[in-house]
């Protein structure tokens, strides 16, 4: 979960995010941040099920200034996840990944999405069934696995480096 603001101002020291899990009624600091910052990413997420709100606020010599405006980040229900009853493996991976369940299937499209909807492309070593991830950065990404029947999962993988 990546959260953006804009920095108005000079004179503040730090910034500081929150976060509250299920409802925005228990916000507890979960970070702080250098001067000039416009930019958190929360990687102590649950990306299905779960429902967070984040807000951001600064400081300076003299006050703190108000919460900005709640973010809400709602990962995808369970019943999104795994319709095709899918596995990905190995899980997290750093160069390839192998998915289990797919042999009698028909998939139509197989997708890596970003954390900010983006497709981005993926290697098939047809041969092996292996998925290369090795252009892609460390954090997480969703495989989107699209069978001819519309039928569809949609699995979260972790890259690490």
């Amino acid at each position: 979960m990546e959260l953006n603001w804009n920095d108005d101002f000079t004179n503040e020291s730090a910034w500081y995010v929150e976060k509250s899990t299920g409802t925005n009624q228990s916000f507890i600091l979960i970070d702080s941040m250098p001067a000039n910052s416009t930019m958190y990413r929360d990687t102590n997420v649950i990306m299905y099920g779960e429902v967070y709100y984040y807000r951001v606020y600064a400081k300076n010599a003299i006050s703190v200034s108000g919460f900005s405006n709640e973010v809400v980040y709602e990962g995808l229900s369970i019943a999104e996840i795994n319709e095709l009853e899918l596995t990905v493996f190995p899980n997290p991976s750093s160069g390839v990944f192998y998915i289990s369940g797919m042999e009698s299937r028909s998939i139509r499209t197989i997708k890596i999405i970003d954390m900010h909807g983006r497709s981005l492309p993926i290697n098939s070593q047809s041969q092996t069934g292996a998925y290369s991830i090795q252009t892609l950065a460390s954090g997480w990404y969703w495989l989107e696995v699209i069978a001819e029947n519309e039928r569809k999962s949609i699995l979260p993988i972790q890259v690490v480096k």
